[in-house]
C-alpha cells in the first residue's frame, strides 16, 4: 500500500472515531416548559413528530427528538396528558 493511501486511511479512521464520540456526548439544554406549551398548543405537530420518531426517522433534528423523547428520571414530565406510548 502506498504511503498516501495509509495516511488517508488513518485520517479517515481518526475523523470517523472523533465524529462518533462527539455525537455520543452531545447534550442540549431542554426547556421542558416550552416543550409542554408547544405540545399543548400544537397536538397535531406533536403527533407527526411522534410518528416520525416511532418510525426511527433519522432526519429528526435534535430539538424534535427532545420533544418526543421521554424526559430523564427526575425531570418534570413534559407529556402530562400526551404520553408518548399513547399513540
Amino acid at each position: 500500500m502506498k504511503l498516501k493511501e495509509k495516511i488517508l486511511i488513518a485520517l479517515l479512521t481518526l475523523f470517523a472515531f472523533n465524529g462518533a464520540r462527539a455525537q455520543e456526548n452531545e447534550r442540549i439544554d431542554v426547556d421542558i416548559n416550552l416543550i409542554k406549551v408547544n405540545v399543548t398548543m400544537n397536538p397535531e405537530h406533536y403527533r407527526q413528530l411522534m410518528d416520525r420518531y416511532l418510525k426511527a426517522d433519522t432526519t429528526l433534528r435534535i430539538d424534535e427528538v427532545a420533544t418526543v423523547y421521554p424526559p430523564s428520571r427526575g425531570a418534570e414530565n413534559a407529556f402530562s396528558g400526551h404520553r408518548p406510548d399513547a399513540f
